[in-house]
């Protein structure tokens, strides 16, 4: 009986998932050798060119696309045990992130990271292990926000090397939440990564980035967590 609600779970799961629109092209991508988009990504102006995935057009409210993903993690809660195999995501919080610049200041507490008014960078990362050969789905992100002027966007990104040769490494972005003008404190939002991006740990690691549009005196913009969501 366990067996069969299982698989009525992950059938109904993985329809849910498929039906997803912004998941249903092909992955699509472009070059950004722009220095100001580079600096901007915080890859410094003569850094080399990183590969931009491109997203989908998904015109739903976000209350559209939050119930459709609450019905998928219902089905999904179903059909898995929890710690076990079936575990689809993978998550780091505030406190794992570490700017790139080691002079910089910031505030890390009670899970969440903040950058300290005057610090000489805006941008921290944290590296995330996910499940290899996994389709990428989602890139959540929590945090609290008070400041209409200031906020922070985070993006996923892959590293790439050649399997068996000496290279460079080719990064791409593979999904951005964006702040926006947001100012209304804690906040959880989401982005659909489109196409079928897989997971592939022989060649590639993964990192999240905090961006960061500035710093005040005070913590108005901090970072909570983040998450990856993958198939099963």
């Amino acid at each position: 009986m366990k067996n069969i609600k299982n698989l009525r779970g992950l059938t109904v799961a993985t329809a849910l998932l498929f039906g997803l629109p912004a998941l249903a092209a092909e992955p699509a991508y472009e070059w950004i050798s722009d220095p100001a988009e580079l600096a901007a990504r915080g890859f410094g102006e003569d850094a080399a060119p990183i590969k931009r995935l491109i997203p989908a057009v998904d015109n739903r409210s976000f209350e559209e696309r939050l119930a459709e993903r609450q019905a998928m993690d219902d089905a999904i809660k179903s059909s898995s045990e929890v710690g076990g195999r079936g575990v689809r995501w993978a998550a780091v919080q505030g406190t794992d992130f570490k700017f790139l610049n080691e002079s910089a200041l910031y505030n890390a507490t009670n899970f969440w990271i903040h950058g300290v008014a005057g610090t000489p960078n805006r941008f921290a990362d944290a590296p995330i292990t996910l499940r290899d050969d996994r389709q990428i789905f989602f890139l959540d992100v929590w945090s609290s926000d008070t400041n209409a002027t200031q906020g922070v966007d985070v993006a996923l990104y892959r590293t790439c090397h050649p399997s068996f040769s000496a290279g460079a490494p080719e990064v791409t972005e593979l999904a951005v939440v964006e702040g926006g003008t947001f100012s209304g404190g804690n906040r959880f939002a989401f982005v659909s990564v489109p196409g079928s991006v897989f997971v592939d740990n022989a060649l590639c690691t993964y990192f999240v980035r905090a961006r960061f549009s500035d710093f005040d005196a005070g913590s108005t913009v901090q970072l909570q967590k983040v998450r990856v969501v993958w198939s099963g």
